[in-house]
C-alpha cells in the first residue's frame, strides 16, 4: 500500500511538472512570439474589421474600395464597380501582417533621402473605429527592402520590398474582371449558342447529359474543363464602361452566347462578338462593361457536340464482372469466369484452365479505358458496311446470375488506323486499332502457356 501511495505521488508530481512545462515553456513561447510579432507590427487594423481601403499613387490617381459584405467589396473611386474580392483580401492580409525588419530612424531629420518627403504611394485604411495611413518610399540599401512610415508618427521602418508589388495596384488590378461569377457546384444547366448550332446540357441525377441537339451522356471531364474555363474567364481589357450600340462590337449578331442555369434559380449569361486586336468583345447580360477576352479563351469555348459526349465504350464496374466471353469468327468462343468474392480466374470453355489473375485484370482495365475516337453514326440503318456481320472481335461481360453487364462488337478497319465498334446502344463508334490489337493479343495469351 505504501508503494502504491508513492507511485500516485510521483505521478502527480510528473503531471504538475508537465503542466508547468506546457504553460511556461510551450504556451509561454507562443505568447512571447505573438507579443514580439505585435511589437513589430506597423498597422493595427485587422482584415475582419476593415471598412475602407484607398491606394493613392503619384501621377496615377487613386482607387478607393469599400466593404459591402463579409467577403464582398466594391470600388467607389474612380468609378463605381465590383471589386475582385480575392485581390482585395490578398492586399488586406499583406497590410495586416506587415512587420518591420528594423527601425531606421526614430526622429528622421530628412525624409527626402528615404523617398518619404513626398511618398509615391500612400495607403489609407479605416476600420476598428480609427484611420491609419501607410506611406511607401524608396527601396532600402540592401536587397528586397523598402522604406515606409505611417502618418501617425515619425519613425522610418525597413520592411520587405514585396510590399511594393502587393500595394502598387490600380483600377484594373483590383476590379472584378471575371465575366460571370458562380461556383462550380451551382451549375445545373449550360446553353451554348453559335450561329450554326446550339448545344444544351443539364445535370440529371448529379450527372451531366447533353439534351440538344440530341440526348447523349456527357463527358464529365470535358464539362468540368469547360466550367473551369467559364469560372476563370477574365477580361484582358475593358473596351467600354457602358455599351451604347451592340453592333459596334458585333454583339447584335454574336459568335457565341453562353447561358448558365444555377441551382438558386438564377441565370448568368454573356455574349461574345467580333474579333478585335487578337481578342474578342464580350458583354455580360445585365451588366455594363464591354470586355475583351483572349482568342485562346474563345477557342476553348468553341465546342462541337461530339467533343462533349461521353466517349466511354464500356461502362462497367470491374469488381462486378464474374465472367467474360471473347468471340471471333471461325474460332471457338472463349469464356473465362471467377467465383463471386474471389480474384482468381479460369477458362471454362472450350476447356478448363487456370489463369493468372493479373492477365484478366489487365484485359478488363484495357476494356475500361477503351474510348471512342469518333462518333460515326448515331442511328445506323445498315450495320453491314461497318463489318459487324463478320466482326473482328466480340466481347461480353457478365455479372451475378450470368446477367450481361456490357458488350462490344468490333467491326472492320476504318480510316486513320481506326476500327468500327458498337455496343448494345445505337451509335457506331470508331476506336483506335492499336489498343484493340493489344487486347486481342492478351486474349490469345490466355490460351498459351
Amino acid at each position: 500500500m505504501k508503494r502504491f501511495h508513492v507511485t500516485i505521488a510521483a505521478f502527480l508530481v510528473l503531471a504538475v511538472f508537465g503542466v508547468a512545462v506546457y504553460w511556461f515553456e510551450i504556451r509561454g513561447a507562443e505568447e512571447r512570439k505573438e507579443k514580439k510579432e505585435k511589437e513589430n507590427r506597423i498597422l493595427s487594423v485587422s482584415f475582419l474589421s476593415l471598412e475602407t481601403l484607398t491606394i493613392e499613387r503619384e501621377g496615377k490617381g487613386r482607387v478607393s474600395l469599400s466593404r459591402t459584405g463579409a467577403d464582398a467589396w466594391e470600388i467607389s473611386e474612380p468609378i463605381r464597380t465590383d471589386a475582385d474580392a480575392g485581390a482585395v483580401k490578398s492586399l488586406a492580409n499583406r497590410l495586416q501582417g506587415l512587420d518591420f525588419r528594423r527601425v531606421v530612424e526614430e526622429e528622421p531629420a530628412d525624409l527626402a533621402k528615404y523617398g518619404l518627403a513626398e511618398p509615391p504611394i500612400r495607403v489609407f485604411i479605416r476600420g476598428d473605429g480609427r484611420e491609419e495611413t501607410l506611406e511607401l518610399g524608396n527601396r532600402g540599401p540592401i536587397g528586397n527592402t523598402l522604406y515606409v512610415k505611417t502618418a501617425a508618427g515619425p519613425p522610418v521602418y525597413l520592411v520587405d520590398s514585396a510590399l511594393l508589388s502587393a500595394v502598387d495596384k490600380g483600377l484594373f488590378d483590383l476590379r472584378e474582371r471575371r465575366i460571370v461569377t458562380f461556383d462550380r457546384n451551382q451549375a445545373e444547366g449550360i446553353r451554348l449558342t453559335y450561329p450554326d448550332r446550339e448545344i444544351r446540357l443539364a445535370k440529371v441525377d448529379l450527372q451531366w447529359r447533353i439534351q440538344e441537339p440530341g440526348d447523349y451522356p456527357a463527358d464529365e471531364s470535358e464539362i468540368n474543363q469547360m466550367l473551369t474555363e467559364l469560372i476563370t474567364l477574365k477580361a484582358d481589357q475593358f473596351a467600354a464602361e457602358k455599351m451604347e450600340d451592340p453592333s459596334e462590337y458585333g454583339l447584335d449578331r454574336p459568335r457565341l452566347e453562353v447561358e448558365l442555369t444555377l441551382n438558386d434559380r438564377t441565370r448568368a449569361a454573356f455574349r461574345v462578338g467580333r474579333k478585335k486586336d487578337g481578342g474578342y468583345y464580350a458583354h455580360r447580360v445585365g451588366g455594363d462593361p464591354v470586355y475583351l477576352i483572349s482568342s485562346e479563351s474563345m477557342q476553348k469555348l468553341t465546342r462541337q457536340v461530339n467533343e462533349l459526349r461521353d466517349k466511354t465504350i464500356l461502362g462497367f464496374d470491374r469488381d462486378s464482372v464474374l465472367a467474360v466471353e471473347f468471340a471471333r469468327p471461325a474460332t471457338a468462343t472463349i469464356r473465362a469466369e471467377r467465383a463471386p468474392g474471389e480474384k482468381d480466374w479460369k477458362i471454362t470453355y472450350p476447356f478448363i484452365k487456370e489463369i493468372q489473375q493479373y492477365r484478366m485484370s489487365s484485359i478488363l482495365l484495357d476494356l475500361k479505358r477503351l474510348k471512342a475516337e469518333e462518333f460515326v453514326d448515331d442511328r445506323p440503318q445498315d450495320l453491314a458496311p461497318f463489318g459487324f456481320d463478320d466482326p473482328f472481335l466480340g466481347i461480353t461481360l457478365f455479372g451475378a446470375g450470368d446477367q450481361p453487364l456490357a458488350s462490344v462488337t468490333i467491326g472492320k478497319s476504318a480510316p486513320r488506323h481506326l476500327r468500327y465498334a458498337k455496343t448494345s446502344e445505337e451509335p457506331v463508334y470508331a476506336v483506335a486499332a492499336d489498343p484493340l490489337e493489344a487486347i486481342l493479343k492478351k486474349i490469345t495469351d490466355l490460351l498459351g502457356d
